[in-house]
C-alpha cells in the first residue's frame, strides 16, 4: 500500500469513529431532553401542590412563603 492509500484508510476510519460518536451523543441528548421534560413537569406539579397547601393556623403565610429551617 502506498502512503496515499494508507492516509485514505486512516481518514475513513476516523470518519466512521466520528459518525458513531455523533450518533451516541445524539441519543444521549435525546434521552436528557426527555428527562428534563419529565423533571420540569414534576417540578410544576409539586409547585402547584405546594401552592395549594393550607396556611398554618395562626399565621398569615402559606407553606410557599416559609423558609427551610437551615436559613
Amino acid at each position: 500500500m502506498n502512503e496515499l492509500e494508507e492516509r485514505i484508510i486512516e481518514l475513513e476510519s476516523r470518519e466512521g469513529f466520528h459518525e458513531h460518536t455523533i450518533e451516541i451523543l445524539n441519543e444521549t441528548l435525546i434521552k436528557q431532553a426527555k428527562q428534563i421534560e419529565l423533571l420540569t413537569r414534576a417540578h410544576q406539579l409539586l409547585l402547584e401542590k405546594l401552592k395549594n397547601l393550607p396556611a398554618e393556623e395562626g399565621t398569615q403565610y402559606s407553606a410557599v412563603d416559609e423558609k427551610p429551617p437551615h436559613y
